[in-house]
């Protein structure tokens, strides 16, 4: 037990693991109608479960890479036997099919049916789709199959709010989903631009260049402030929302002059994840 402890302390911190969960948990919690139909820990606990098993499963994924990048990691220094890891993994996603039948014994229809989809990406996603040797030679393909799980967790942190069950969605609920994805897609390129990564992690900045990061990030935040656009057609408050975005690409622009570290970039990127998993509330209070 000590060992797995130490795992988790070491590859799961808990503060920015619940920075992350609380968003979509909050957001999704205002989003709803005044009238909720469940406490925000059933949103809490599945996508607390499956933010866990997914660091679980990457780490298992990048053993190989690791023992030659990341030797001092829980898995490349021998900390747990990689087949009880991977037997544990497959204990947590028993664990999310688990809850996902506690959500429809429970009568939320509606949020077991997305979770459902959710645990079904995820194992796709553990197995690289079954065609990882081509998937892995398209690294921005390959992100996209993988960050895209995240509409479906925001939808199912909505729904297990609504009163009905119905599968109905308003605009704002995809709006904020969606924004979400690309907040999570920006940060996902933009904390892998250390320069001095080892080759084989193969980072953006090593594969596409600085060039190449700046049009893929600048692609990125068009389509996350196209995402949010559509709250703007009435309400000028919001536009407080392409703030983070535009100094992120200010950022990366910055970064391609060299006139910042990529950490700055980083910690930007940072900044306008934290602002969109929570901007459901925001949003609310800004109608």
């Amino acid at each position: 037990m000590e060992k797995w402890i130490q795992f988790f302390k070491e590859r799961t911190p808990l503060v920015s693991y619940l920075l992350i969960t609380c968003g979509p948990v909050f957001s999704g919690y205002f989003l709803a109608p005044p009238a909720k139909a469940h406490s925000p820990l059933i949103a809490f606990i599945g996508f607390f479960l499956f933010f866990i098993v997914l660091r679980m499963m990457d780490e298992y994924k990048d053993y190989e890479k690791d023992i030659l990048a990341h030797p001092t990691r829980p898995l490349p220094r021998g900390l747990i036997p990689l087949p009880q890891f991977n037997t544990a993994i497959g204990v947590g996603v028993g664990l999310m099919l688990a809850f996902d039948a506690f959500l429809f014994v429970s009568g939320m229809k509606c949020s077991a049916f997305i979770y459902t989809i959710v645990v079904i990406h995820l194992w796709l996603m553990y197995k690289e789709f079954y065609v990882g040797e081509w998937l892995n030679s398209k690294p921005i393909l390959y992100a996209f199959t993988h960050q895209l799980i995240l509409v479906s967790l925001c939808l199912f942190c909505i729904s297990t709010f609504r009163v009905d069950g119905t599968y109905h969605f308003t605009k704002l609920d995809w709006v904020y989903s969606f924004s979400v994805l690309f907040a999570f897609f920006c940060y996902e390129v933009c904390r892998k631009l250390d320069p001095e990564a080892h080759p084989v992690l193969k980072t953006y900045r090593y594969v596409y260049g600085l060039m190449g990061v700046l049009r893929i990030t600048g692609t990125l935040i068009l389509l996350h402030l196209l995402s949010i656009r559509f709250l703007f057609l009435e309400n000028t408050k919001q536009y407080i929302f392409f703030t983070t975005p535009v100094l992120l690409i200010l950022s990366v622009m910055a970064l391609s002059q060299d006139k910042v570290k990529f950490k700055v970039v980083e910690l930007v990127a940072t900044v306008n994840l934290l602002v969109f998993l929570y901007s459901g509330i925001f949003y609310v209070f800004t109608l």
